[in-house]
């Protein structure tokens, strides 16, 4: 069946869109109307053999080394060992929308995701510790990273029942139990006051953004490493009792003798086939983090290293209990990555710099083209008397200077009066200068006299 869209949409992208480059397009807003797994497992076969286009990619490469250029410690980088599932919305049909660039088709992976993968990491190791004071100490690195709003420093009302309070319950309270949660969160908040500088009051209660900006993780270019053919691949879930997971009865259900549908189902059902993208294992993510102040740069460190154990013992996205999600970011790699990216820096600074240089210099030479063009246009308006105080116009002070010194020894007539024209009018303060200078006597002198003698042989009347 053809896919959905507009007729004039479908002659120029073709029925099934073969002729849509941008896969991303297609996945989001040209959907397969027909629902059985044959022509949805077609569909999206399609849209993974559509390589994403490049221009993102480079883009944000060019960016981080040129905009950004961050110090090769703040990037941290993951190679993806199996297939990640990050979805970027709710499923509209029988499957989410992949989490990537809406313009190039690119796999990425928000900043949001990364922040919450490395708190989770970080709120399991605050439970594990014992002794207080390097709890409290942990809990307050903890919220000065991650920031944290008023809700986090919850504590239960005594109304409340199980049920409400562990439906509102912080994780901080969560990771710091709930026995001693009211006086530990209260010596937090008097702690992270204490850090910002701020004067304590139980009713302060305010918001706090953190101290390390967490970017998108964005695939390297290939120039930089090895992409996988295709980047996308289709995953295939088998759900053995649909009816069981929407939780609602069916009249097979009755048939079996079933009168809930919580109940123990037997295997009555046909399996259905959940259809979805996954980002292909072996592309190369950097992370960047970053400080958010001067003098957050331990606080950066924390969090890469939080990232990092994140990255690696809980994964991201859907499916991690499967062993989906998981990055390798070994030592190994660090090292070999962040030299890369300062060799490549250097490498692309000093190319970059030398482009500035020749572009500068072809600007440069096409402003004199134009001026010089510009000037003749002028000339050849202008009477000789003109273009004399034209030219002399152009004359920068010290060849000013130089031309009046020579006044009387080898300048024509036309150049003389030429500059007892200038002296009179847009020069006349260094022929003020050039009187004072002629008090002590000398060749200044007798520029002085010959000036004045000239100007009155032209009829140009007393010189100021």
């Amino acid at each position: 069946m053809p896919l959905m869209m507009a007729q004039d949409t479908r002659l120029a992208l073709g029925d099934q869109g073969a002729r849509c480059e941008s896969r991303s397009l297609l996945l989001n807003h040209f959907s397969e109307a027909d629902d059985r797994p044959p022509a949805q497992l077609a569909y999206l076969e399609q849209v993974a053999a559509i390589p994403p286009l490049p221009h993102k990619q480079t883009a944000w490469w060019e960016f981080l080394l040129h905009g950004l250029a961050p110090a090769a410690e703040w990037l941290l980088f993951g190679q993806l060992k199996a297939r990640l599932m990050i979805h970027d919305g709710p499923a509209s049909r029988q499957y989410a929308p992949l989490a990537m660039d809406h313009l190039t088709g690119l796999p990425i992976i928000p900043g949001s995701t990364l922040k919450g993968c490395a708190r989770r990491l970080a709120l399991q190791e605050l439970r594990e510790v014992a002794d207080p004071a390097a709890r409290m100490a942990q809990l307050c690195d903890l919220a000065m990273v991650f920031g944290w709003i008023e809700a986090d420093w919850l504590v239960r009302p005594a109304s409340w029942n199980d049920g409400q309070w562990l439906a509102q319950r912080p994780d901080l309270a969560w990771a710091c139990g709930e026995a001693d949660w009211e006086s530990i969160g209260r010596q937090a908040r008097e702690e992270l006051h204490r850090r910002l500088g701020l004067a304590w009051s139980e009713t302060n209660a305010f918001s706090f953004g953190g101290l390390v900006n967490f970017l998108p993780g964005y695939p390297l270019p290939e120039a930089f490493w090895p992409m996988p053919h295709p980047d996308l691949e289709v995953e295939v879930a088998l759900n053995h009792h649909p009816a069981a997971y929407r939780e609602r009865a069916l009249h097979r259900h009755e048939a079996a003798g079933l009168d809930a549908p919580n109940r123990a189902i037997p295997d009555l059902e046909d399996p259905r086939r959940d259809l979805s993208l996954a980002v292909a294992p072996g592309l190369l993510f950097v992370f960047p983090l970053l400080p958010a102040a001067q003098g957050a740069e331990w606080a950066a460190r924390k969090a890469q290293a939080w990232l990092r154990s994140g990255l690696e013992v809980l994964g991201l996205g859907a499916r991690t209990q499967a062993g989906y999600g998981w990055f390798d970011c070994a030592d190994a790699l660090q090292h070999k990555c962040r030299e890369q990216y300062a060799a490549t820096g250097e490498r692309e600074r000093e190319q970059r710099r030398l482009e500035i240089e020749v572009e500068a210099r072809r600007r440069k030479e096409e402003e004199q083209k134009r001026q010089a063009l510009e000037r003749q246009q002028m000339l050849e308006q202008m009477n000789e008397t003109q273009q004399e105080d034209f030219h002399l116009s152009l004359l920068t002070e010290d060849q000013f200077r130089s031309r009046v010194e020579n006044f009387n020894r080898s300048l024509n007539k036309k150049e003389q009066l030429a500059v007892i024209r200038a002296l009179r009018g847009p020069r006349l303060q260094f022929w003020e200068d050039l009187k004072v200078k002629c008090q002590k006597g000398g060749h200044w002198a007798q520029v002085e006299q010959a000036v004045r003698a000239m100007a009155k042989k032209a009829n140009f009347g007393k010189m100021p």
